[in-house]
């Protein structure tokens, strides 16, 4: 599957490049009469403002780009559409249709145009963060009896929020009350300081519960995907313990009404070391107590209803951020889940679309978001 979809990203930016070559090239038609000269020009421009974009802006430059070859490709079946149509009315003449369609058309203008809008608003969705809140209903907890706890993901610190922010937004958690709060991977990545790591985990670290922190690793943290790092994994473990924060790795902690189940991520997976199974880590445990777990991934959802988990928390697919990822991961089965909330059997499956975002500031797909949680007892 991963082999089929670099292939297919691989064709996609090929076909995206020889486009723009043409896009250009109808750009320069309007000022050149040579058509030798238009598209030598064309492909020097897609050559190098492409490979400069990409050095400078990473992936998010293949996002706006791709943005601007789906909007471009619209405009041109618009305006093709007018061209058969409205072009073709008797009231419009000749010198108007080269001055009000063609001109434009060839120039480019609606689709920088459009793509730029959505590019603003794409990062105000992204910094706008909001509360989602669900509320579920279970018989482990006697009526008037309710459990509250919040959770947050892949804030991948540094992207695109700073610490002024997160501390704003831990207010906000904090102004909610929760008896617990999970941070449930992907907090940092390759890209964080450790300046930036650390401060964020004390701020983490400050918000007031009455049962603690709790956090589980998500496949960004420990820096796998980079051979030099901002950090070591042991300065990554000791910020977050010094902060007064709970790792769990495969563990489990139990309190008076509920239990917690925090699992190793499945990036931590290698020919020495596996995670245990979520049927293993909650055998032996009180099942007449309400079971929650945390998995950075929504991997095994199944597996997790068979292990008569109550509520189980997700995050990592960043409710695919940029349209249409989400909805061709939908497509392709990437992921069991992608964002929202379901159940299996007797287990309510939740999965966030992430406190922030990944590689680039810019969300057109879901939102930002911090979950609290209200478990109501009706025994």
């Amino acid at each position: 599957m991963f082999t089929f979809i670099m292939i297919s990203i691989l064709a996609l930016l090929v076909g995206v490049g020889i486009y723009f070559v043409f896009f250009i090239k109808r750009f320069f038609s309007v000022f050149i009469k040579s058509k030798a000269v238009c598209y030598i020009v064309s492909v020097l421009m897609v050559a190098s403002v492409g490979a400069g974009s990409f050095y400078l802006l990473r992936f998010g430059a293949v996002i706006i780009l791709l943005h601007l070859f789906f909007v471009a490709l619209l405009t041109q079946l618009i305006f093709f559409v007018l061209r058969k149509t409205l072009l073709k009315r008797r009231y419009i003449a000749e010198n108007q249709k080269k001055n009000y369609f063609e001109v434009i058309y060839k120039l480019g203008v609606v689709p920088v145009a459009v793509t730029l809008a959505v590019a603003i608003i794409g990062h105000i969705i992204m910094v706008s963060v909001s509360q989602t809140h669900y509320t579920y209903e279970t018989n482990k907890l006697a009526g008037g009896e309710s459990i509250r706890v919040a959770m947050i993901s892949d804030l991948h610190m540094g992207t695109t929020m700073n610490c002024n922010d997160l501390q704003k937004y831990m207010k906000e958690i904090e102004k909610t009350k929760p008896d617990a709060f999970f941070l449930v991977g992907d907090i940092v990545d390759e890209s964080t300081t450790k300046e930036e790591m650390t401060e964020a985990f004390k701020i983490m670290g400050n918000v007031k519960t009455k049962d603690g922190v709790y956090y589980v690793y998500g496949n960004h943290d420990r820096n796998i995907y980079k051979n030099h790092t901002m950090f070591t994994d042991k300065e990554l473990e000791s910020a977050i313990t010094d902060s007064g924060i709970k790792i769990l790795t495969d563990d489990v902690v139990e309190f008076d009404d509920y239990i917690v189940v925090g699992r190793d991520d499945y990036s931590s997976t290698t020919e020495e070391y596996s995670r245990k199974p979520i049927y293993q880590l909650t055998e032996g445990v009180d099942k007449s107590k309400y079971i929650i777990s945390l998995d950075h991934q929504p991997r095994d959802l199944p597996d997790v209803a068979d292990a008569d988990v109550d509520l189980h928390f997700s995050g990592h697919t960043h409710g695919g951020q940029v349209w249409p990822v989400g909805w061709i991961s939908n497509i392709l089965g990437v992921f069991e889940m992608t964002y929202g909330e379901k159940q299996i059997d007797n287990t309510h499956i939740v999965v966030s679309s992430g406190i922030a975002s990944w590689g680039y500031s810019l969300r057109t797909q879901g939102k930002s978001e911090y979950v609290v949680v209200d478990i109501v007892g009706t025994k």
